[in-house]
């Protein structure tokens, strides 16, 4: 009887590998095998003379997709040191630091540190940039037990990559650059509507620029007049308690809109819409769903009377509050008066903002289309299911 299953059977003209299955015509190499490697050092930071009036770009692990750099060192710094001159082009590798495992073509000429490799060959530096970002999680499985630790040159030498002939590399290559570039443009598209609405909002929220048809005056409120605190402790969890994939969502004072999720229904929290603001962290944000509080330092905020609480969302979004670090901050913010309009023209100020906000929603979820399309084009690509030369 034939044991054989479809998963174990290979189609013609591709072949199993340590890598996985690849056309036959690819070959699997060491990355040591097709290449050269160095990483640089770091000049000693209390000798001024390596880094006054520095104009040498020192690109560290963090800076790999930086078109500048924090700092820079001297010709003297370069020459007492370990630190090592890397070109723009050049292939640059994060051994470790929060982005270990990450590359990048370098975007500008400069000098690496001791966390950086730099990877010099003949191959067409682009496809091998993909094919190392496609193998990150591998690699980081491989040789990072639970991501804790660092790689090194040695490691990364090692690594085996599937390597399909020049005219390939490079066609594969220029239909991945073509994603990136839309995915570049539409970023930047993204971060300028960010700049415009952040302009406006200030405008808009000051009184400096008024909508038609609003002539009335501004009048001045205190914090406790605008605002009250509907803090619940009983619908409160801990940040222990969170879990990856729930019923229902967790907010708490972060960055991040939905942090976690927690199954625990009578925890659920159901007075909204309400305004978050982080004690600690001083970010504020809009809910308008059902959900669990998280952790400590979760402040809930709704509108006192008839104002419009989506304006008054966006008016604590555009209210400075000092930073005194991981402290309470709203001993801070019950202190602050505003200059607001009636509720009307709250209303009004409210839709416009929300309009742009939406927008800019919309093209953030076209983004992330993208980046989801690309991963599955690599996916196909750099494992030769689909062939662009035949």
């Amino acid at each position: 009887m034939n044991t054989t299953t479809s998963e174990n059977k290979i189609k013609p003209g591709y072949k199993k590998t340590p890598v996985g299955i690849i056309p036959e015509d690819w070959k699997v190499k060491r990355i040591g095998s097709i290449s050269t490697t160095f990483s640089g050092g770091t000049p000693r930071t209390g000798v001024k003379e390596y880094y006054e009036n520095g104009t040498i770009p020192f690109i560290k692990s963090g800076e790999i997709f930086q078109e500048s750099t924090n700092q820079k060192i001297t010709d003297l710094g370069l020459k007492e040191s370990s630190a090592k001159l890397i070109e723009k082009g050049d292939l640059l590798y994060a051994l470790y630091g929060a982005n270990s495992g990450e590359v990048s073509i370098s975007k500008q000429d400069g000098a690496i540190n001791q966390a950086v490799l730099c990877i010099k060959s003949k191959m067409n530096n682009k496809y091998l940039e993909e094919n190392l970002t496609y193998s990150h999680q591998r690699i980081i499985s491989k040789y990072l037990q639970g991501g804790q630790g660092n790689l090194s040159a040695k490691i990364l030498k090692s690594v085996q990559l599937p390597i399909p002939p020049l005219p390939e590399q490079k066609a594969i290559a220029d239909c991945l650059t073509t994603w990136d570039k839309g995915i570049e443009k539409l970023t930047a598209l993204i971060q300028s509507k960010k700049e415009q609405k952040k302009g406006l909002m200030q405008q808009l929220l000051t009184g400096e620029k008024r909508l038609d048809g609003f002539t009335e005056e501004w009048e001045e409120v205190k914090f406790k007049d605008l605002f009250k605190r509907v803090n619940s402790k009983k619908n409160q969890i801990t940040s222990k308690e969170y879990i990856e994939s729930g019923v229902y969502p967790v907010v708490d004072q972060g960055k991040v809109k939905i942090v976690g999720y927690s199954n625990q229904k009578n925890k659920l929290y159901t007075n909204v819409p309400v305004i978050v603001f982080g004690d600690h962290t001083r970010e504020v944000k809009f809910i308008d769903f059902d959900f669990i509080i998280g952790a400590d330092g979760t402040q809930l905020l709704k509108n006192k009377d008839d104002d419009d609480i989506i304006y008054l969302y966006y008016l604590l979004k555009n209210t400075h509050v000092v930073n005194l670090g991981y402290s309470r901050h709203m001993r801070v913010l019950i202190t602050k008066k505003f200059i607001i309009p009636n509720p009307k023209e709250q209303s009004a100020i409210a839709e416009v903002l929300s309009t742009a906000d939406k927008e800019i929603e919309l093209l953030e979820k076209k983004l992330n289309q993208f980046k989801t399309q690309k991963k599955g084009l690599m996916q196909v690509l750099l494992t030769g299911q689909k062939r662009l030369i035949n």
